[in-house]
């Protein structure tokens, strides 16, 4: 055979290269697994979200006290003991913006707890203009801040769950 010339291609001159079944069906059980653990942990949170139920327990010891808008406890005001509010507030680290808005009310009577979202593009009039449900704690806390509260962050929270308060005549506890 000379220099430049090449070899036929004969079946023994050819390889051809085996495919990597071994690779191949570990990584496909190795997906398998994971498919199969995440459709075990969504029917556990399934399970405990409709048969696991929370139901608060509220003591005699501690009952509510409702106070009024600069702090001072109401005691004329007679009130379900057993049936209480709470506003919860996700708030980011930055701006003050409050991306998760939501009242949960406990009723211990019915052992039931209902939730009710605010959409954080809600735009609510305040008095001085209308804003988003989610820049209110922002505004109140820089009225705060320029008024020199001594906690501004929890002057600002009384001030939005007092105007929640006004908006859904409810108690915020």
């Amino acid at each position: 055979m000379e220099k430049n010339e090449r070899p036929h291609a004969h079946p023994e001159n050819i390889r051809v290269a085996k495919p990597n079944t071994k690779s191949r069906n570990r990584k496909k059980a190795i997906l398998l697994c994971v498919w199969i653990g995440l459709a075990i942990v969504a029917m556990l949170i399934a399970a405990v979200m409709m048969f696991g139920q929370y139901k608060p327990t509220f003591t005699e010891e501690a009952p509510v006290i409702v106070t009024d808008a600069q702090g001072n406890v109401v005691e004329d005001i007679q009130r379900d003991q057993k049936h209480v509010n709470v506003l919860i507030l996700g708030k980011d680290r930055w701006a003050f913006n409050t991306d998760v808005m939501m009242i949960a009310s406990f009723d211990e009577s019915t052992g039931k707890v209902c939730l009710m979202q605010i959409p954080r593009d809600t735009y609510i009039d305040i008095g001085r203009g209308n804003l988003k449900a989610n820049s209110l704690l922002a505004s109140y806390y820089s009225t705060a801040v320029k008024e020199g509260a001594d906690d501004p962050m929890r002057t600002a929270l009384e001030a939005y769950e007092k105007q929640l308060e006004e908006i859904f005549c409810i108690t915020i506890d």
